[in-house]
């Protein structure tokens, strides 16, 4: 069986700052019962994410760099 191959990943455009609202990311998600399972992953990559989380816009224009998600609206 030939291996799964992803695409490469786009390049982050957008950093948002979530500091002082990990815990409450994590409250949030564990009300979702059908995720549970989840559970470790996503308290892993909250943990490894600092106080940022980040976000690419598929098909921005080279060097965007955006620290909110509804700039320009």
């Amino acid at each position: 069986m030939e291996s799964l191959k992803l695409p490469p990943q786009p390049p982050i455009t957008t950093r948002v700052s979530i500091k002082g609202f990990e815990a409450a990311k994590l409250r949030a998600f564990a009300h979702h019962r059908t995720q549970t399972q989840e559970w470790e992953p996503l308290r892993k990559l909250v943990a490894s994410q600092g106080d940022a989380e980040v976000f690419s816009l598929v098909g921005a224009p080279d060097g965007l760099s955006e620290d909110d998600l509804f700039q320009g609206i």
